[in-house]
């Protein structure tokens, strides 16, 4: 299994979809795509689901449940900080992870970057 983080909050859902969507279409191997989060929505998360398929698995993980939520102060705004925190809450999962930001689209199947 390879592994993808991403920050996103309600606000940024288009183009957190645009993103997902582009992802699920162009890529050919395994991933799990952890979205760093302030606290989706019920509705939120089910929309975001529904780009799962056989080897695209999306997973959440609420900031505000964790010791980084309050770390971050400064200049910008917090998910801007919350990217720095995807190694460390991958420690347990893999040996990398590659961050990606939720406005990217995916052009074509970045399986080899790992």
């Amino acid at each position: 299994m390879k592994y993808i983080t991403t920050v996103a909050t309600e606000n940024y859902g288009d183009y957190l979809f645009c993103f997902l969507k582009s992802f699920s279409e162009k890529v050919k191997d395994e991933f799990t795509i952890i979205t760093i989060n302030n606290g989706f929505s019920d509705d939120f998360k089910k929309e975001i689901k529904k780009y799962e398929n056989d080897i695209l698995n999306i997973d959440f993980y609420h900031i505000k449940n964790s010791k980084y939520h309050d770390l971050f102060r400064g200049f910008f705004s917090r998910p801007v900080y919350w990217r720095l925190v995807s190694a460390d809450i991958t420690k347990d999962l893999t040996d990398k992870v590659l961050y990606i930001d939720a406005d990217v689209i995916i052009r074509s199947d970045i399986s080899d970057i790992f």
